[in-house]
């Protein structure tokens, strides 16, 4: 236990009621607002227009140019989208016929064990692929 002398725990305020200022208090406030897509809210909108004549217009025309560039993109990409599948599917449709017309040169060739397993292997890979791609699209 440490004892301190009277003298020395008792501090002199030098600081009187009378001298102490008083407390002030600051706030700040801060307002966000947020909005969406191209077109700015009607109230914002007016006042781009009062700023400079003439940019209401100008925001609409950059709007409309941009929703017709989306669209032609959105186009592009579902032809290319179509284009490959069609592709895919006749690169798949050639294997197919390709496999088919060995198997059969086999057995007409006297070779029927081979042509059977070609045959048998083409049909099970492409049925396969076929049933288990169509799981997939759903």
């Amino acid at each position: 236990m440490l004892i301190i002398p009277q003298s020395m725990s008792k501090k002199k305020n030098s600081r009187t009621p009378e001298k102490r200022k008083p407390l002030t208090s600051s706030s700040i406030q801060s307002i966000e607002q947020r909005y969406s897509g191209p077109i700015p809210p009607a109230s914002d909108f007016e006042r781009y227009n009062h700023t400079l004549p003439g940019a209401a217009n100008r925001i609409l025309q950059m709007s409309e140019n941009q929703q017709v560039y989306d669209h032609k993109i959105n186009l592009r990409e579902q032809n290319w989208y179509y284009a490959s599948r069609f592709f895919a599917q006749f690169i798949v449709f050639f294997v197919a016929m390709s496999t088919i017309a060995a198997g059969t040169y086999l057995i007409k060739e006297g070779y029927s064990t081979s042509g059977i397993a070609i045959l048998l292997g083409a049909l099970a890979t492409f049925g396969g692929t076929i049933i288990f791609g169509k799981k997939q699209d759903n």
